[in-house]
C-alpha cells in the first residue's frame, strides 16, 4: 500500500467513475461480500478457546476495525491509481504493485495469490468446527468430532472439509461455469446465516434481555437491524441480479428440501443438546420461567380482581330477586347464564382446588346484601 501510494494521483480521476448504476452494483455485490464472511469464523471456535464470550467478542471488533482500516486505504489508493475504471475489477492490487516494483501486472498478479491462498485455511477451519459441533448434537457421526491426539483438533472434520473442498474445486475446474455459481450458492446460505444471526441476537435482547452480558455491542439493536438489512440486499443481488439468478433460486430450494427431508426423518429423532448448550440454556430458560410467572402472576391478581367484581354483582342479582325474570328473561336461565359467568370468574382467578372456590364462595357470601356491588375500593 506504500508503494502504491506513492503513485496515487487524485488529480487524473477517470470521468467514468461509476458504470452500470444500481444494477452493476447490485451485479458485482456478492463478488465483494466475501471479505466479511471471514469475520464470523471466529465464532466457530468457541469450545477451543477460554472464557470465548469475552475473547471472541473483543476479537470481533479487532478484526472489524483492522478490516475497515485496511479496505478503506485499498479504496482510497485504487481510486488515485491512473487505471480505467474497466481494470478495477481485475487489477485491484496487480496495478498498485507494478507502479510501485517498476514490474510487469502479469509478475505483480502473483503477489495476490498469498493473502487469497491465506483464506483457504480459515473456511476450512471454521467449517471443520461446525461440523465437530453439529456431533456433539448427534447430527453428524460422532467420529468426526474426536479430537487428535497430539494435535488436540479435529483431524477428521479437517480431512473431510479439505477432500469436499477439493472436489469442489476441481469440479469448477472442469466446468468453469460452476465457479461463480457454486460461489454464489455459498453467499445465498452465507446471507440467510447472518439474517438469522441478527433475528437471534434481537430475539435474546427482548426474551431474555435480564440475562448478564460480559460484553456489549455499543450499536445495540440498531447494529442488528442493520446487519440484516445489508445481507438481505446482498440475498436480493444474488437472485436477482446475477446472470443465473434461477438457477441458484432452484439449486437453493432443492438443497434446502433435501436437507430438511433429512433432518425431519432421520437427525431429528436423534438430535439432542451438547454439554455446552445445556449450560448456556439452563440460565436462560430459568430467567425466561421466572420472568414468564411474574408476567401471569401479575395477570391473575388483574383478572382475580375483576373477577371478584363481576361475582359480586351476580350475587346480588340473586339476593334482591331474579331481576332477568322481571325484564322478561326466564329465571332458570339467568340462572345458568350466571353460573356460566361464575365459572369463568373462578377460572380467571385460577383457582384449582374445591377447597379455594369454597373460601372464595364463603367469603362473598358472608357480605351482606348491601356490599355484594362493586364497591370504590373493590375497584
Amino acid at each position: 500500500m506504500g508503494s502504491a501510494a506513492s503513485h496515487a494521483s487524485f488529480a487524473t480521476l477517470p470521468d467514468d467513475g461509476v458504470r452500470g448504476g444500481i444494477s452493476a452494483f447490485m451485479k458485482d455485490l456478492p463478488a465483494h461480500a466475501r471479505f466479511f464472511v471471514g469475520l464470523e469464523g471466529l465464532s466457530t471456535v468457541a469450545d477451543s478457546v477460554h472464557r470465548p464470550v469475552d475473547v471472541l467478542a473483543h476479537g470481533h471488533v479487532r478484526a472489524m476495525l483492522t478490516q475497515c482500516a485496511l479496505g478503506t486505504g485499498v479504496f482510497v489508493i485504487t481510486l488515485g491509481v491512473p487505471m480505467s475504471t474497466d481494470e478495477v475489477p481485475t487489477s485491484v492490487l496487480s496495478r498498485g504493485f507494478a507502479l510501485g516494483w517498476s514490474i510487469s501486472e502479469a509478475s505483480a498478479s502473483i503477489f495476490a495469490l498469498p493473502p487469497t491462498v491465506a483464506t483457504l485455511y480459515g473456511y476450512v477451519l471454521a467449517t471443520s468446527s461446525i461440523l465437530a459441533s453439529m456431533t456433539k448434537s448427534k447430527l453428524l457421526p460422532a467420529e468426526l468430532g474426536e479430537l487428535h491426539v497430539r494435535h488436540l483438533s479435529h483431524s477428521k472434520a479437517l480431512v473431510l472439509t479439505s477432500l469436499s473442498s477439493l472436489a469442489l474445486c476441481s469440479l469448477a475446474y472442469g466446468v468453469p461455469m460452476l465457479e461463480r455459481t457454486l460461489y454464489a450458492i455459498a453467499m445465498v446460505y452465507a446471507a440467510c446465516v447472518y439474517i438469522a444471526s441478527s433475528y437471534a441476537s434481537l430475539h435474546m435482547k427482548r426474551r431474555f434481555g435480564q440475562l448478564q452480558y460480559t460484553w456489549s455491542n455499543p450499536l445495540g439493536r440498531a447494529g442488528a437491524v442493520f446487519g440484516a438489512l445489508v445481507w438481505a440486499i446482498l440475498l436480493l443481488a444474488l437472485l436477482g441480479f446475477q446472470d443465473d439468478s434461477l438457477f441458484i433460486a432452484v439449486v437453493v430450494l432443492v438443497s434446502s428440501a433435501l436437507l430438511s427431508a433429512c433432518y425431519h426423518l432421520y437427525a431429528k429423532h436423534r438430535q439432542s443438546l451438547s454439554p455446552e448448550e445445556q449450560h448456556t440454556l439452563f440460565f436462560a430458560h430459568v430467567a425466561f420461567r421466572n420472568k414468564r410467572r411474574h408476567h401471569q402472576r401479575t395477570k391473575v391478581m388483574r383478572f382475580g380482581m375483576s373477577g371478584m367484581s363481576q361475582m359480586a354483582s351476580l350475587r346480588s342479582t340473586g339476593r334482591h330477586g331474579m331481576v332477568g325474570a322481571a325484564k322478561g328473561v326466564p329465571p332458570l336461565v339467568e340462572r345458568e347464564k350466571r353460573s356460566s359467568v361464575i365459572m369463568k370468574a373462578e377460572t380467571s382467578l385460577n383457582l384449582n382446588t374445591e377447597g379455594d372456590k369454597w373460601a372464595m364462595r364463603r367469603n362473598v357470601s358472608s357480605r351482606s346484601t348491601d356490599n355484594l356491588h362493586a364497591t370504590e375500593e373493590d375497584r
